[in-house]
């Protein structure tokens, strides 16, 4: 049995029976695709920051094919363009009040908007992973983080993550809006320091993103991108 079901357009809410009434579902049954897509322009319209404008162009600018629900009821809109790597959208999230208080997302400009509407943006395959953490999964580095091991944090501690790559690394913004990647292996299992800057600003990483999702296997591990492994 596959875990993702694929949903075309109109969707029938009564043909998803494992959904509780969150998520896309009740926005958008019944709709057509044009409706659907009509519904989304609407509400990036008031997008502020171009970094956040960015994705929301690059997914209109793809097909969309359906809604894509597994098996724990989570929700995405899927956007495919062979031979790119399909897109798949989340719902949006609002950040966590107690994340707010922990990152200072007022010193990046437009940092909550990209996190709220593209948190659990997901590329490739679904499950998600690989995938840029909602809103409601981001956690903050801290060298005595109860639940994650991290190794070596020195001057990362107080980052957010922000993309979790399939392998399990993440990429993590500090508060000062410097940008860099975890390794797993190196934080788990190593002793040196698992963090590498990649310097990039956010309107780069986003920039760098779309890139990626044009290449393919080879290019990627030729290139190794940051978002790949």
């Amino acid at each position: 049995m596959d875990r993702v079901r694929r949903c075309p357009f109109p969707i029938d809410p009564s043909v998803v029976p494992n959904v509780d009434g969150a998520g896309w579902l009740p926005t958008i049954a019944g709709l057509s695709v044009d409706e659907v897509l009509a519904l989304l322009r609407r509400r990036w319209a008031g997008l502020a920051t171009p970094y956040s404008k960015r994705p929301a162009e690059e997914l209109l600018s793809r097909p969309l094919v359906g809604l894509s629900i597994d098996a724990d009821g989570d929700q995405w809109l899927t956007f495919e363009d062979e031979p790119q790597a399909s897109l798949h959208l989340a719902p949006r999230r609002q950040l966590p009040a107690r994340i707010r208080e922990q990152f200072p997302f007022e010193a990046i400009d437009g940092l909550a908007e990209f996190v709220e509407n593209f948190g659990g943006t997901a590329d490739s395959r679904l499950p998600p992973c690989p995938w840029f953490l909602p809103a409601s999964d981001v956690r903050v580095v801290s060298a005595d983080c109860p639940d994650h091991e991290w190794g070596k944090v020195g001057e990362w501690e107080g980052s957010l993550t922000l993309y979790n790559t399939a392998s399990g690394n993440f990429i993590v913004v500090r508060p000062d809006g410097t940008l860099g990647k975890w390794e797993h292996d190196i934080g788990w299992y190593g002793d040196d320091d698992p963090f590498v800057t990649l310097g990039w600003d956010m309107a780069t990483l986003v920039d760098e993103y779309v890139a990626y999702l044009a290449m393919d296997e080879d290019e990627c591990e030729s290139l190794s991108p940051p978002f790949h492994y």
